[in-house]
C-alpha cells in the first residue's frame, strides 16, 4: 500500500477507527473531529515523520503534514468506510 495508505493506515490505528467522526482537509492540514479525544495517542501520531506539528481548533484536530494532506484523506475516507 505505499507511504500514503501506511500513513493513513497509522493515523487511523492512533485515532481508533470507531472514535473519528470525520475526516477532512485542507491543503496541508488533516483536520480530525472525534468521539472521544481522550483516548487517542497523540505521542504515536507527533512520532510520525509525516506529522509537522498537532493543533487544536475548538473540536477539530489539526495534524500539520504538508502537500500530502489531500492524499491521505482521500485514503482515510476510503478506509473509513470499508
Amino acid at each position: 500500500m505505499g507511504e500514503i495508505g501506511s500513513a493513513a493506515e497509522k493515523i487511523i490505528g492512533c485515532c481508533v477507527k470507531e472514535n473519528i467522526e470525520k475526516v477532512y482537509c485542507c491543503i496541508t492540514r488533516l483536520r480530525l473531529r472525534f468521539k472521544d479525544k481522550d483516548i487517542v495517542d497523540y505521542d504515536a501520531l507527533e512520532a510520525m515523520d509525516l506529522v509537522k506539528g498537532i493543533f487544536w481548533y475548538g473540536d477539530e484536530c489539526q495534524l500539520v503534514i504538508g502537500l500530502e494532506a489531500m492524499a491521505i484523506n482521500e485514503t482515510m475516507q476510503y478506509l473509513l468506510s470499508v
